[in-house]
């Protein structure tokens, strides 16, 4: 269950980052890199290495959120 809430969660996510390279905001070669990392990571859920991976994208996913730059 957490771990579709975090997929879902990521994907909205990764649509930001496109958007935001679409914008000019972000540099094409971070929102490429970080985009890969973060497949990278969802591909891990569900694996032995799955709770390391949501760990990660909870992390990534804190520090994208608006709530967390106040």
């Amino acid at each position: 269950m957490v771990s579709q809430l975090i997929r879902s969660a990521v994907n909205e996510e990764l649509r930001n980052i496109e958007r935001e390279l679409r914008e000019g905001a972000i540099a094409p070669d971070v929102a490429m890199a970080t985009i890969r990392d973060v497949k990278e990571r969802v591909e891990l859920l569900g694996t032995p290495q799955g709770d390391i991976a949501e760990s990660d994208l909870r992390g990534w996913l804190l520090e994208r959120s608006p709530v967390s730059h106040s």
